[in-house]
């Protein structure tokens, strides 16, 4: 199975807003294509030489199918480039379908920890009469893009332990700067990570206060700070919001 790579993951990481990574580089899935529920462990999501291998749910894995989608043979074989075959998948393989797997809504905090990703078949399978794509949801550290492990399927952890396994806070109040790294969530006046935004000052302080309001009550005050990820060209800004103050139920 071929990584659908044709948008690039720095241009959907610029993108984000209130959302987790869409569409993101995954790499090969051994074998056939996958069916939903299936759990499939990657080396690294974003390395497209990888090869992942469906297993049992009840080993450790970082990734799970939520959906397959039939894809017309009128686009190129998976190695060629095509911006409407992209554009085709993006659409169908898309957060709310993530959520109604997990046996959430698209607000929930839950899905600020987690990314999505397809692929395609190899070029043989798609010339054989292959034409799906697999969609899948991971589970992202706080400062990295690489998957976390886990057990069992991630809509029981989460109807199980709701979200707090996925939160994140600061140790202090977010600045114009580099901010500590994301830890779990001990105090309820730590600041908690509730989107990604775009490299836009202007857009982030607006993009913040629209994310906060789905998630806690008027007037609950915001702040946002420049990421700056180990290992990438890129900084973009981040919202938070005090712990306190997250509706969890």
């Amino acid at each position: 199975m071929r990584v659908l790579s044709a948008m690039a993951s720095l241009g959907l990481a610029l993108a984000l807003v209130a959302v987790p990574l869409e569409g993101a580089q995954a790499g090969d899935i051994a074998g056939a294509s996958a069916s939903v529920g299936d759990c499939v462990t990657y080396p690294f999501v974003g390395d497209p030489s990888a090869t992942g291998v469906v297993g049992p749910c009840a080993s450790l894995h970082n990734a799970e199918v939520f959906r397959v989608v039939s894809v017309p043979g009128v686009f190129p074989v998976p190695s060629t480039y095509s911006s409407r075959r992209n554009t085709f998948i993006s659409q169908r393989c898309r957060l709310a379908h993530a959520a109604g797997y997990l046996g959430v809504t698209t607000s929930d905090p839950a899905l600020g920890r987690l990314g999505l990703i397809w692929v395609l078949p190899t070029d043989s399978q798609w010339n054989a009469g292959a034409r799906w794509a697999v969609c899948s949801v991971y589970r992202r550290t706080p400062v990295t893009w690489a998957p976390m492990t886990w057990r069992n399927r991630l809509p029981w952890l989460i109807s199980h332990h709701g979200v707090a396994p996925f939160i994140r806070c600061t140790t202090s109040k977010p600045a114009s700067g580099v901010y500590p790294d994301l830890l779990a969530c001990t105090s309820r006046s730590q600041w908690l990570q509730i989107t990604y935004l775009g490299i836009s000052r202007g857009s982030a302080a607006r993009d913040c206060g629209r994310a906060a309001a789905r998630l806690t009550t008027p007037g609950v005050p915001v702040s946002y700070g420049r990421a700056r990820y180990p290992g990438r060209l890129m900084s973009y800004f981040e919202c938070f919001i005090p712990y306190g103050n997250l509706h969890t139920t």
